[in-house]
């Protein structure tokens, strides 16, 4: 008969943990469970698939954190011109649409037209290639490998992110 009761009191301190490990899965996803990061002082929530980023009062959207493409070489000059080409040889809307969105809102003018490297313009180019990486090419800055990667990395360089 002890041995009996002894099972049952097990058996309702095991529900009673299950229970509570159930109760707190919940109240994790509702209360900021959705991923709110923080970057050198930038904020970034997790939200459909994107993480946007406050960036000096303007809400910008990326794929990547800042810590998960900081390390991809990045060779670039300072962008002081009003108007910028964007090249996209990989035919990634979503990139060009980055882009277009962090020059903006920076004052900066994005057209995304066809442009030599050496028209003497600021052209950002992205390319496919094996290894993701930022370099200079006569006067373009080109983004090859990952777009997704590399756009963002080119991104919160030029935003001073990182």
């Amino acid at each position: 008969m002890i041995r009996k009761e002894k099972k049952d009191k097990k058996k309702y301190i095991l529900g009673l943990f299950i229970i509570f490990l159930m109760a707190s899965s919940a109240l994790a996803l509702f209360n900021g469970g959705n991923g709110d990061f923080s970057y050198n002082g930038y904020d970034f929530s997790f939200n459909g698939g994107s993480y946007i980023g406050d960036i000096d009062g303007n809400l910008l959207t990326f794929d990547y954190l800042p810590g998960d493409v900081e390390d991809i070489p990045l060779e670039a000059y300072p962008i002081v011109v009003d108007k910028v080409y964007i090249v996209d040889e990989t035919n990634s809307s979503d990139v060009v649409g980055k882009l277009e969105s962090v020059f903006v809102s920076q004052g900066v003018l994005p057209v995304n037209e066809e442009r030599d490297c050496a028209a003497g313009d600021m052209v950002i180019k992205v390319v496919e290639g094996g290894e993701s990486k930022i370099y200079i090419d006569n006067a373009c800055i080109v983004l090859e490998g990952n777009p997704y990667k590399t756009s963002d990395r080119f991104a919160y360089w030029y935003l001073g992110v990182i």
